[in-house]
């Protein structure tokens, strides 16, 4: 045949595939040059693979350490799959929806303070409710600010590891079960942890949310 695979590149970190790029070219009509550069458009792909890789896990080392600070270990499954809403995180690792912890992150308008709520899978804050109990007032925080004030992506906002430390608040439905999940850091990576731990490193005011 006249044509090859030029280049193959896979590369495995902590049981991530990052990529396989494979790219076919004629040799009949394809100088050393042209190989050369098709080989360094390879190389961009996976440097830049590898940047979003530590970036990712990064962000997980964080929410580990985090909690290792607070004499409790976890251990973060990285799936294949999103994670990013309470239904696929449910589907992912086989859990009840309401034992997914979500966390929900507001904007405190007073004082200009990061608020996050732990929230049981298919329950929704009610505003309303939330700020008769507690006297705040509160508005959903875009993804810009979420990115900024904790470090994390919508979907991936951990309990611990924040740029700024936020208020805490947790949905009284999750007091029922003992054990539930929180996402690690990146839209596509959980832990599971007792509700005990979890209440004791955040120390959040259990409420009702809706």
């Amino acid at each position: 045949s006249k044509y090859i695979k030029l280049g193959t590149y896979i590369c495995r970190v902590h049981q991530f595939q990052l990529f396989e790029c494979i790219i076919v070219t004629n040799l009949d009509h394809h100088s050393i040059i042209s190989k050369l550069l098709l080989l360094s458009f390879c190389y961009k792909i996976y440097i830049f693979k590898i940047a979003i890789l530590k970036k990712k896990l990064y962000s997980q080392v964080k929410v580990i350490e985090a909690f290792k600070a607070k004499n409790i270990n976890i251990e973060v499954l990285n799936l294949s799959v999103s994670t990013k809403t309470s239904k696929e995180a449910a589907n992912a690792v086989g859990c009840s929806l309401s034992q997914i912890a979500k966390s929900i992150v507001f904007y405190e308008v007073d004082h200009k303070k990061l608020v996050q709520i732990f929230v049981s899978g298919p329950n929704r804050v009610d505003v309303d409710i939330f700020q008769k109990h507690t006297g705040l007032r509160i508005e959903k925080a875009d993804a810009n600010f979420v990115r900024e004030s904790t470090g994390f992506a919508i979907g991936g906002v951990a309990p611990l590891g924040h740029v700024n430390k936020p208020l805490y608040y947790f949905d009284e439905t999750l007091t029922q079960f003992e054990e539930v999940w929180c996402a690690a850091g990146t839209p596509s990576s959980l832990f599971k942890i007792k509700t005990s731990d979890l209440l004791k490193v955040c120390e959040p005011k259990i409420l009702q949310v809706c």
